[in-house]
């Protein structure tokens, strides 16, 4: 989330294809506090190895084209 508050305005989650929210990132990170994981795809490739590189990422799985990112 901290590039999400350097680069966006405005940020949309979806869940099974609907639209859940869509707020500030600073909003939706204090409404999601007990969010513990992230469903994410990528228009380029990306490894497992990579995102599990990101601070604050505690493990990752694929998900066919899409990984699941679990924090803290």
């Amino acid at each position: 989330m901290n590039e999400a508050n350097q680069l966006c305005n405005r940020i949309a989650i979806i869940n099974k294809g609907r639209l859940v929210a869509i707020d500030a990132p600073e909003k939706l990170k204090a409404a999601t506090n007990s969010l513990h994981s992230v469903e994410v795809s990528f228009h380029s490739t990306v490894s497992s190895e990579m995102l599990e590189e990101i601070p604050g990422i505690n493990s990752v799985k694929k998900l066919g084209d899409k990984h699941r990112l679990y924090t803290e």
